[in-house]
Formats: C-alpha cells, sequence, structure tokens
C-alpha cells in the first residue's frame, strides 16, 4: 500500500490541498468469520513471501497461524511492520515504512485519546493546562514514547538520519536558523498528531514545510473519536514561506 492509495487523489493534488485519509483503510473490520480468518491468512502468507524475496535469509517466527481472531490481527499487522523494515534495510526504500508509520501513529492517537479521556473523568489526567491541552500533550506524549518502541523492536534501520521521532528539523535559508519538531519523519513525509484541524495558514506547517529536508508531505493525524475525517495529508506549494 502507498501514500496514493491510501489518500484518493493525491498524485494529481495541487500544491497546498487537503486529502482526507480514506475511511477504514487500516482497519481490519468485519466478524470473526471463516471467511476472514481465510483473507487474513491469505493476506499474512503474501506478506510472508514479500519478505523472503526481499530477504532469503529471514525466518517467519511463527508456529502456526493464530486462532483467535485479535490474534491473527496482531500478526497481520506484525507482518507489516516487518516488510517495512525489511524495505528499509535491503533496499532502502521508505515507501512501505511512510505508510506503516501513518497507521501506527493512528492507532496509537486512538488508543492514547480514549486513555487521556477516560483519567480526565477520574480527575487523574495531570496538568495544568486547560482539558484539550493537557489531552493533546498526554496524546503527543503516549505517541512519540510508543512509536520509538516500536522502531527499536524491528530494528529499523535510518532512526536519527531518515527517520525521526520529535527531533529537530531546522531551517537554514534565512540567516537567522530557526527549526520545527515533527512528532515523526520518515524521508520526505513529516507527521503531526493533534487535536485541533490545522493547514496551510497555521505557522508550524510552514516551519515544517520550510525545513531543510523540504517535506513532499505534511501528514495531520487526529484521533478517530474526534470524528470522520479526522486525518489528512497537506500537499507541499511552492508558496510557502
Amino acid at each position: 500500500m502507498t501514500l496514493e492509495q491510501t489518500f484518493p487523489g493525491l498524485r494529481d493534488a495541487p500544491g497546498g490541498a487537503i486529502i482526507s485519509l480514506l475511511d477504514n483503510v487500516f482497519d481490519i473490520t468485519g466478524p470473526a468469520t471463516e471467511l476472514m480468518a481465510a483473507m487474513t491468512q491469505e493476506r499474512s502468507a503474501l506478506l510472508v513471501s514479500q519478505i523472503m524475496a526481499l530477504d532469503p535469509n529471514w525466518k517467519f517466527q511463527s508456529l502456526s497461524f493464530p486462532t483467535t481472531w485479535e490474534g491473527q490481527k496482531n500478526q497481520l499487522n506484525d507482518l507489516r511492520l516487518q516488510r517495512a523494515a525489511t524495505y528499509v534495510r535491503v533496499k532502502g526504500e521508505l515507501g512501505p515504512m511512510q505508510v506503516e508509520t501513518m497507521r501506527m501513529i493512528q492507532d496509537m492517537a486512538d488508543r492514547a485519546y480514549a486513555r487521556a479521556v477516560r483519567l480526565d473523568e477520574i480527575g487523574k489526567l495531570r496538568g495544568r493546562l486547560s482539558r484539550e491541552e493537557a489531552i493533546g500533550t498526554y496524546v503527543d506524549n503516549a505517541v512519540r514514547t510508543d512509536l520509538r518502541m516500536v522502531y527499536r523492536r524491528y530494528a529499523v534501520k535510518g532512526i536519527g538520519s531518515d527517520i525521526r521521532v520529535n527531533r529537530r528539523e531546522y531551517d537554514t535559508s534565512n540567516a537567522e536558523r530557526t527549526y520545527r519538531r515533527p512528532d515523526a519523519r520518515v524521508g520526505n513525509i513529516a507527521y503531526d498528531v493533534t487535536l485541533s484541524r490545522k493547514t496551510m495558514k497555521n505557522p508550524q506547517i510552514r516551519g515544517f514545510f520550510n525545513a531543510d529536508f523540504r517535506p513532499d508531505h505534511v501528514i495531520i493525524i487526529r484521533p478517530r473519536q474526534l470524528g470522520p475525517g479526522s486525518s489528512y495529508i497537506i500537499t507541499r506549494s511552492e508558496m510557502v514561506k
């Protein structure tokens, strides 16, 4: 799966366009029926064959296909990440990891938001900020921590250079050097986790595009609890400044 497949119309979108994430693009939906189990097993087998084609020495560490629906979904997600990490390690290609990073961040943001709301309801959400700011800070920190752990677990090559979590991205085009901190960066894609909608009018987003690595796109990821179309991609405009 590519970014063009997850964001319909991205390929031909004009600079500065905002395109919503295809609904449920990362979900494995439906009841745990025999048909769904068979489809999931088929997808898993395809991913295994793709990884082995990239790295003949790779070994699939699984004794059998999981018997529970949750286990089957977890195995499929694990194989997606292993394939993406193998593409980075063997071929230096970041495309699959860009998609998997978006999928991971979306899931992490959804789960962190649910925890933050629950903590707020029982009076245990820390911080002296407004409710929205406190929840947003909690979600940001949780996503960054979880993402670093996943990258380390899968031994993703390129961390700290092409693959970064909450690192300074400098803009040296002016006399005074400035920087912005995307929540994550994979190659020429920046990711921002937020509760509020952001556009090119936001100085932070313009700052991402003006950074020296010159991203092609900025992906805005918001918890899906906030409603349909909560996450979207902003395309680069040459008028950025």
